[in-house]
């Protein structure tokens, strides 16, 4: 199905956008695949990978530069490549691979094994732990799970958060389940020992809790809640109440004042939405609706999506899906842009293949660190016929990259400095990482195998 583009421009109030015309302008051409590497004026940033034998790479994203920072195989077997990719990450600043080696599928549970760190500039590396799995990235820090005990019918771990200060490594536990304040001193956690009371524990929630980070200074908040986060300054804290049960998490959403207790609840919510916190520094907008401080109201700034599909790191743009239901013909979903500064809405795709529920319509995407352009995936017939796109938010344009991949066969990520887009195609048998211009144009295969844990790339120190 061709992409389309359809542009509306609000009236000067938020709350009446659903209620004015909209105006409509021809799509823009699609720009085909290129045949030969883009190239860059400026130094490419670089991204590490795990190749097809399990040996992790460094290279820039110019294809230049290509060195190997592992030469044992993180993995063997089937799909190794894919396999590998997970088991190593850069560190937050950059300057170290954290990565687990020995790894050995135990009775139940994921692999596990030696918890290692290579220091990229003087080939150093130290063991840090024993039992590890999971890596993985939260707010700017650095996770992964340690092994505590295992049976031949379960296993138990705990989360552990690694840290890399004065020039050493540490490793803190935590409690299961956490969500991390955005300064990194305190945690908001479910106390799922303790059901609420009256409650059946399969359809609603615990006690919730906020503390330091070690489990110091508890303080009870609230009953009910199966799940917690925080506002970008860590002034809020959203918590869901999973009152209906069902597949997906199904419920209110309320929204806690930390300074003063108050409490404003939104709406009842799917987890399929994919409500969630908007990372804008001065207004607190959450899924659609902005919350004032001042009296604790929340207000709908634009119609309710069908589903988020992200947020601009800016803040302040948003890429959702809607979708009009008509007894008797296929649903339809559009992929739309909403620039909450300009009041503009532009529709981006559209489609009526008929996604599952979880699928946000059938899209999912990434912003561009500048906030400037869009890259997203799109269902195009079927499940196997699916298309990359990228929306360039300043020149209105519309590229049409990668095409003809089955969906969720590809990841996306664009480089720190949002000069590149780093395209994996995660196909076990056969998995490539491709490159292109940050506005998807010249995409081209770089190499054989698929970047490590996160997104590959790696990160440029503060």
């Amino acid at each position: 199905m061709c992409a389309r583009i359809v542009s509306a421009f609000a009236s000067a109030a938020l709350l009446l956008i659903a209620a004015c015309a909209e105006s409509h302008t021809e799509a823009p051409s699609l720009s085909p695949l290129a045949a030969t590497p883009p190239s860059h004026a400026v130094s490419a940033p670089s991204f590490a990978y795990a190749a097809p034998d399990g040996t992790i790479w460094m290279m820039n994203a110019d294809g230049a530069g290509r060195q190997q920072l592992l030469a044992e195989p993180l993995a063997t077997g089937n799909s190794v490549a894919f396999s590998a990719s997970g088991l190593a990450t850069w560190s937050t600043d950059g300057q170290k691979v954290v990565y687990i080696a020995s790894s050995a599928l135990g009775l139940v549970g994921p692999a596990t094994g030696d918890l290692w760190v290579l220091d990229v500039s003087s080939g150093q590396r130290s063991k840090i732990d024993g039992n590890a799995c999971c890596l993985r990235h939260l707010r700017g820090r650095l996770f992964y799970d340690r092994r505590v005990d295992s049976s031949p019918l379960s296993y138990s771990s705990e989360p552990v958060m690694l840290e890399f200060t004065g020039g050493g490594t540490h490793t803190r536990a935590i409690a299961h389940g956490a969500s991390l304040s955005p300064d990194g001193t305190q945690i908001a956690w479910v106390d799922t020992s303790r059901p609420s009371e009256g409650t059946s524990v399969t359809v609603r929630g615990y006690p919730l809790f906020v503390s330091d980070v070690d489990g110091g200074n508890a303080s009870h908040l609230r009953e009910n809640a199966t799940f917690a986060d925080w506002s970008p300054d860590g002034k809020y804290l959203m918590y869901w109440k999973n009152e209906r049960g069902g597949t997906a998490a199904h419920g209110d959403v309320c929204v806690i004042d930390l300074a003063t207790d108050g409490e404003v609840c939104l709406r009842e919510f799917s987890s399929d939405e994919g409500p969630q916190w908007a990372p804008n520094p001065r207004r607190y907008i959450f899924h659609n609706y902005l919350i004032d401080p001042l009296t604790g109201s929340a207000t709908e700034l634009f119609e309710r999506p069908y589903a988020v599909v992200a947020w601009s790191d800016d803040g302040e743009k948003v890429a959702y899906t809607v979708s009009e239901y008509t007894v008797g013909q296929p649903t339809t979903y559009d992929l739309v842009i909403r620039d909450l500064v300009s009041e503009e809405r532009t529709i981006l795709h559209t489609q009526n293949v008929g996604a599952h529920h979880s699928e946000r319509g059938g899209y999912y995407g990434v912003w561009s660190p500048d906030s400037r352009y869009f890259a997203f995936v799109a269902i195009e017939a079927t499940d196997s016929n699916a298309g990359l796109y990228v929306f360039d938010t300043t020149t209105r344009g519309l590229n049409a990259s990668l095409q003809h991949f089955p969906y969720r066969s590809v990841s996306i990520s664009y480089s720190p400095d949002s000069s590149w887009l780093l395209i994996a195609r995660d196909q076990w048998e056969n998995p490539t990482t491709w490159i292109a211009r940050a506005d998807g144009s010249g995409a081209v295969k770089l190499v054989d195998g698929l970047p490590i844990s996160g997104s590959g790339w790696r990160p440029v120190a503060d």
